[in-house]
């Protein structure tokens, strides 16, 4: 799969920039417009209401989030989360069992279900609820179940490293080397008999570096089908830069889009905030939780990564920073060198000619 993009200074801001467009009543109308052509007019009138307002709630409740401290900070970033989910519902769809999923979170987190270690955190998933209109996006399912925090952790991009100091444990992500893009890294040297169950479903094979104590990965042709015939990283726009490997859920392994993931940790944290403030204030104390780290860093990262794919979902491509890497510049290289070579033998020859000179040339002409 290949996944427009633009090149932009600052990627998070252009994102910003761009979803603030959809506050704008008429925006959304002409974007439903472009869409639905022959949809009522009345009913196309009030999604864009609807979702205009949706947009407008969203990046009042972002930017109160930005001015508190992190005791309330999920709370606002999951109201900003719900709306932004709604409003886009609202632009992209007129299917009821979509629109009609807002009036429940679709999960709680239940009080025997918070535990003094937050990692064993459950989140019961419900049957509807905004959540589940979430997964039908991206055509996921999920059977009602309880997931213990650690599930939604490790799938939260740019975690990984902080996720192996802090649990011991590697993280779900595999970040594609910068010298081989055949080649993916999972950071940490402990594969736990279920994360190497989900590899070997998965497709994923590979050996343990001894010298950095981290895995190196490549797929396997039968995980390379699977992408080809989209059954795994559907609308992802992560699926380049990382190796996402799915889930196991109660009904089997299940390949996940990382944006549900990003909603249910901080619909969560934000549930935990609003109804057990003490319980919240524990895990995010520095002197005594040693997860505090963890959880303030994935916040930033769920928070980035939502806004990402909801801008992807909603414009058809993502920005990327004005920024370059060891493949791009062996692949600069790579595709100079000829030119490059042969230039200097006309530089030579063109010399020669003028001075009467014979210098040797290194190597023939018309290298290829």
């Amino acid at each position: 799969m290949n996944y427009n993009y633009k090149i932009t200074s600052n990627s998070f801001e252009s994102t910003l920039n761009d979803l603030k467009m959809f506050e704008q009543n008429q925006y959304c109308y002409n974007y439903i417009k472009n869409i639905f052509p022959s949809e009522n007019e009345d009913k196309i009138k009030e999604h864009a209401e609807i979702s205009a307002a949706c947009f407008r709630q969203a990046n009042e409740y972002y930017i109160a989030s930005q001015t508190v401290t992190l005791s309330t900070k999920p709370l606002l970033l999951s109201y900003a989360f719900n709306n932004i989910l709604k409003g886009i519902c609202n632009l992209k769809y007129f299917d009821e069992k979509i629109l009609g999923n807002f009036s429940k979170h679709g999960f709680e987190v239940k009080n025997q279900d918070i535990v003094d270690n937050v990692l064993n955190l459950k989140i019961n998933l419900k049957s509807h609820g905004a959540v589940i209109s979430l997964l039908k996006i991206f055509n996921n399912e999920i059977t009602p179940q309880k997931i213990e925090l650690y599930k939604l952790l490790r799938h939260i991009p740019g975690l990984e490293e902080v996720y192996y100091k802090t649990t011991g444990e590697v993280s779900l992500l595999s970040r594609q080397d910068k010298n081989d893009d055949s080649e993916f890294v999972i950071i940490g040297d402990n594969l736990t008999p279920e994360i190497e169950e989900i590899t070997q479903e998965f497709g994923l094979v590979g050996q343990l570096n001894s010298r950095d104590n981290n895995y190196y990965c490549y797929l396997n042709m039968s995980y390379k089908r699977k992408i080809s015939n989209g059954e795994f990283k559907k609308d992802n726009i992560l699926y380049k830069q990382y190796l996402i490997l799915p889930e196991k859920f109660n009904e089997g392994i299940k390949d996940i889009n990382v944006m549900v993931y990003c909603y249910l940790l901080i619909m969560a944290y934000g549930m935990l905030v609003r109804y057990n403030a003490d319980k919240w204030e524990k895990y995010i104390d520095r002197r005594s939780s040693k997860e505090a780290t963890l959880i303030e860093l994935s916040i930033y990262n769920a928070v980035i990564h939502f806004y990402y794919q909801a801008h992807f979902i909603l414009f058809g491509y993502f920005y990327k920073e004005d920024s370059y890497n060891d493949l791009d510049v062996k692949r600069v290289i790579k595709n100079s060198t000829t030119d490059i070579m042969n230039n200097i033998i006309n530089e030579i020859e063109e010399h020669n000619f003028r001075y009467n000179s014979h210098d040797f040339l290194p190597w023939s002409k018309n290298y290829r």
